[in-house]
């Protein structure tokens, strides 16, 4: 899945994408409580090098969320992928709350993201982007720059 970032005055840097500084240990922590796979706590952490968000439990990886940007055919903008790879099941738990950054709606699991990429100034966007992970049995669609995965 994908979406423009527009930018402001000065060019986006496509490698400085991020999730926001922010949002990201909330959103470890809720992962943490609220997916699991087969009953089994699952360990999520941010790696900033790749831009990957994984889950893993010992040694083997169950989740990653990849981000990866370029620059947009304006030279200014930036187009930004989100790329969801799914290893093993994963499961929402069930007495998880519907707030916050991960929220589970029976079997569905959604993932909100707040994302953050710099410009060439080494200044970053004013506002996070928003960006949204459904996991689900649905499709791949955008809702006004947040985006739904199924996987």
């Amino acid at each position: 899945a994908q979406l423009t970032v527009s930018a402001g005055i000065d060019r986006l840097e496509p490698n400085s994408i991020t999730i926001a500084s922010s949002q990201l240990a909330s959103l470890l922590n809720e992962l943490t409580n609220d997916v699991t796979s087969n009953g089994q706590t699952l360990s999520y952490h941010y790696d900033a090098a790749t831009s990957t968000l994984i889950g893993s439990l010992g040694t083997e990886t169950y989740l990653e969320l990849v981000l990866t940007a370029t620059n947009s055919a304006n030279g200014l903008d930036a187009d930004v992928s989100v790329t969801v790879r799914q290893y093993q099941p994963l499961n929402p738990n069930q007495t998880a709350d519907s707030s916050g950054f991960v929220s589970v709606n029976g079997e569905q699991i959604v993932i909100e993201l707040q994302l953050q990429i710099q410009d060439t100034d080494q200044d970053w966007l004013t506002n996070a982007i928003p960006a949204g992970h459904c996991l689900g049995n649905i499709s791949v669609i955008f809702i006004h720059k947040y985006l739904i995965i199924s996987i």
